[in-house]
This record gives structure tokens, sequence and C-alpha cells, in this order.
């Protein structure tokens, strides 16, 4: 009965050293912080932190559904016009390098930029 109850216990805490480990996902508040320094390092200065980081995320399930970076800047940009064209591509930009880094080769800066 003895060995019965060890191993439930020794059993018990390797299941709650696994659960307590930090996840690699994107959605860690480590990665959430390096995605909103990037925007203020690239001059996009956050107001609301939640809208910023969900903004990132639809950036990338809308590139994962077939969008093209085209068309997520210019929703950028017709969300938030002060931007202007160039403030739309660093955010667009910014949410690939940390948010869904497979999509970087999407990214591109127009002639114009």
């Amino acid at each position: 009965m003895r060995k019965g109850l060890m191993a439930g216990v020794i059993g018990a805490a390797a299941i709650a050293a696994v659960s307590l480990a930090p996840s690699a996902s994107a959605d860690s508040a480590y990665d959430n912080y390096r995605y909103i320094q990037g925007l203020n390092n690239n001059g996009i200065y956050i107001i609301n932190t939640n809208v910023a980081i969900n903004t990132g995320h639809n950036i990338c399930t809308n590139l994962e559904n077939g969008a093209t970076a085209y068309d997520e800047q210019q929703r950028v940009y017709n969300n938030n016009p002060a931007l202007a064209w160039r403030g739309a591509y660093n955010w667009v930009s910014v949410a690939t390098q940390y948010n869904c880094p497979q999509f970087n080769y999407l990214v591109y800066a127009p002639e114009n930029y």
C-alpha cells in the first residue's frame, strides 16, 4: 500500500511540474511584451495594449486564412489613418516578426515607402 501511495504522489508531482512549465506559445506575456516594444521602437505608441495585442494576433490569423500582407497593411491603415502607410507597414511587419514569423516573407515595403 505504501509503494502505491508514493507512486501516486510522485506521479502527481510530475504532472504538476509539467503543467507549471512555461509555454512557448505566441500568447505568452513575454512575447506580447516584445511585440509591444517592437511597435514602440517603430514609432507606434500604444494607448490600449489589449487592442494592440489582438490586432497583432488578428493579422496573423488573417494571413493564415489567405490574406496578403498588403490586405493587412490596408486594414491597419484604414483603422488608423494617423499612422500613414509607413506605420501600417511597420505594424504588420512587427506583428509577423513576433507573432507569426512564418509569414515574414510576405511583408515588403512598397516602392513609395
